[in-house]
């Protein structure tokens, strides 16, 4: 296919992610354009035949667009090395800002878990504290309620029995020298320590 301006202008490339720039490459075909446009900058002499029966002038119009199209290759592969390199680069960055991270976070997690341990270990031997008071406490408790229980135990044993009233004959007043049987009222009331 013979290229020639308008070859050119209707030329279309595919826009592919990580490909070349579209505004340059269309620049550069303006310029092809307009180059292949203009007449060459030769005399016009007779031109000799190149090979293929071709006229020199076209043979060397091809070997510019050739040229020109090896250049634009080197651009393109050029260009396209610097963009894989500044992505590895870019990666390579990406990476290693990531490993920094997820050391932080480690390191913070260590941290935090050593000092949650800690404070675990506090709480727990304060709770043991706590404990072993409550046990004290439990424990003198039982003793006085055991006193109080003891000391309830002692008024509530029986008496020897009281000797028997023989009953006055019917006749008989009442004697009132005679004392009564003596009745013993008991109070008790339980320590404060006993009611915690």
């Amino acid at each position: 296919m013979p290229i020639d301006p308008a070859a050119l202008r209707s030329q279309q490339f595919r826009v592919v992610f990580r490909g070349y720039d579209v505004e340059e490459v269309d620049a550069f075909l303006d310029r092809l354009e307009e180059q292949l446009a203009r007449p060459a900058e030769v005399p016009t002499a007779p031109e000799d035949d190149g090979p293929g029966g071709l006229p020199g002038r076209a043979v060397r119009t091809l070997l510019h667009a050739e040229q020109m199209a090896e250049q634009v290759l080197a651009e393109a592969t050029a260009e396209a090395t610097a963009v894989r390199t500044r992505a590895q680069e870019e990666a390579e960055a990406i990476l290693a800002d990531a490993r920094a991270r997820a050391a932080q976070l480690t390191a913070g997690a260590h941290l935090r878990s050593a000092s949650e341990v800690d404070e675990l270990v506090a709480r727990g031997r304060r709770l043991r504290a706590e404990l072993d008071r409550l046990e004290e406490s439990e424990r003198r408790c039982r003793e006085e309620l055991h006193g109080w229980l003891d000391a309830h135990g002692r008024l509530r044993e029986p008496r020897p029995p009281a000797p028997a009233v023989p009953e006055p004959p019917a006749r008989t007043p009442v004697q009132r020298d005679t004392p009564l049987p003596a009745v013993r009222r008991v109070v008790t009331t339980l320590p404060m320590s006993a009611v915690r």
